[in-house]
């Protein structure tokens, strides 16, 4: 039950089946705490994830190799890395998948230099890298924007390791070339690339147009998007930006009536917050949160305390 909930993205009720089961007194075995682990890390809240993590460790889990993979990553998703830090030093012999976990969850959160570190202290204790440790530095180096160090890393993986890069390596080149302004270095990659190009490598490429105000380029990468995926609200709104900063708004109108009439429409972004063992979700200009009047109320005294303090 508590696996089943969790594979069908109910979180919340493969935890509170978990708190059933221990409240009827029937001790959790190993597979039943990675599920619980993994459906923490889907709800992302720490304070969650910390009593979790408690119960295996009063049942003395922590050295589980597995368990502790598991709890590395759902404290990475929560934002804990003190924690997941921790977990790491207790398990008397990190495996491979481990190392990754750690490496991985630095990168993608911008700690690229310590996702280099962690990435050489594994080749320290004689531990092989693969193809997810390389992506888990290059994702570091994506989001610092090392871009000499990123190629490097992706040379070396063929050359000193001899592991074929795979398109999401090539992906991640693309994306640090494209978020570093060498446009042309992206594009390069994105065509000489031996793999079926994907509508997210075009995306990626029009989105560092956008940054950098490449017009020519970027209504290419956006040509390619539209032809593999016709409907891409994505790539539309980036093309808008393109257009909207070299003043082209006729083609600014065209792009946008497609989308006030629906074949293009954006999906509604949501984001949540934790308060007090609750996950509250909203969107921007949100209407429909029950406690919507305190919240607008609060804003308001906010907004009028802040100008009071800036009023000259």
């Amino acid at each position: 039950m508590i696996s089943g909930f969790q594979q069908n993205g109910l979180a919340a009720e493969s935890l509170n089946v978990f708190k059933e089961m221990l409240a009827v007194g029937v001790h959790p075995t190993s597979h039943c705490f990675t599920s619980a682990l993994v459906a923490s890390a889907d709800l992302a809240m720490i304070s969650v994830s910390e009593q979790v993590y408690s119960q295996l460790f009063k049942r003395r889990f922590e050295s589980n190799i597995h368990i502790g993979n598991s709890a590395i990553s759902m404290f990475i998703k929560s934002g804990s890395f003190l924690n997941a830090k921790r977990v790491f030093s207790d398990l008397p012999q990190p495996s491979l998948v481990t190392w990754n976990s750690i490496i991985m969850g630095h990168a993608q959160h911008g700690y690229g230099v310590e996702s280099m570190m962690i990435f050489h202290q594994m080749q320290k204790a004689h531990l092989l890298p693969d193809g997810i440790s390389f992506l888990g530095v290059l994702h570091g180096c994506n989001h610092c924007g090392f871009v000499e160090e990123g190629k490097w890393y992706f040379h070396s993986m063929e050359t000193d390791y001899g592991i074929s890069p795979g398109p999401e390596h090539f992906a991640s080149m693309v994306d640090l070339f494209a978020r570093s302004g060498l446009l042309k270095q992206a594009y390069e990659v994105i065509v000489q690339m031996p793999f079926e190009v994907t509508p997210i490598f075009w995306r990626t490429l029009l989105n560092g147009c956008r940054i950098w105000g490449d017009l020519e380029l970027g209504i290419n990468a956006a040509d390619q998007v539209f032809n593999l995926e016709p409907y891409s609200s994505s790539a539309c709104m980036m093309a808008i930006d393109i257009y909207a900063l070299t003043g082209r708004w006729e083609k600014v109108g065209e792009m946008r009536q497609p989308m006030r009439e629906g074949d293009k429409r954006k999906e509604v972004g949501y984001s949540w917050i934790d308060i007090k063992g609750k996950s509250n979700m909203f969107t921007t200009r949100d209407e429909v949160h029950p406690d919507l009047y305190y919240i607008y109320s609060v804003l308001k005294l906010l907004f009028y305390d802040t100008a009071e303090r800036l009023s000259i």
